[in-house]
């Protein structure tokens, strides 16, 4: 992030996405959420979200699809590693986000233009 090749909104919308799934589903005493601590810490979920999640091939090219790609991938994640039989769900979580990140930029590009045209 330092030298701007990962991109900081993904990392962030991605740790806050988790966190709030992750707790509001601890909270609700689901069978194998664990804290969100734990959950945040452990596993391959920072490499995922540090390396994987930020590719700048596959990751959306807009500020906003970024905190929407983040946030996704970071709540997805937490249901998959909950409800399926993978112990991770890092990098399936990864792959759903990547395939939904060049519709986001999309619909994102046409209504900033949407919003251009009507303004002028």
């Amino acid at each position: 992030m330092w030298k701007k090749y990962a991109n900081y909104r993904i990392v962030v919308s991605g740790f806050i996405g988790m966190l709030i799934v992750q707790t509001a589903l601890w909270l609700a005493g689901i069978g194998k959420a664990v804290d969100p601590l734990s959950a945040t810490l452990g596993g391959g979920w920072m490499m995922g979200a540090l390396f994987m999640a930020t590719c700048p091939v596959t990751s959306p090219s807009t500020n906003t699809g970024r905190w929407i790609y983040g946030a996704f991938f970071g709540a997805l994640t937490a249901v998959i590693r909950i409800f399926s039989i993978w112990a991770g769900g890092v990098m399936f979580a990864v792959l759903l986000g990547n395939m939904f990140a060049p519709i986001t930029d999309y619909y994102i590009k046409q209504a900033k233009q949407k919003k251009k045209e009507a303004q002028a």
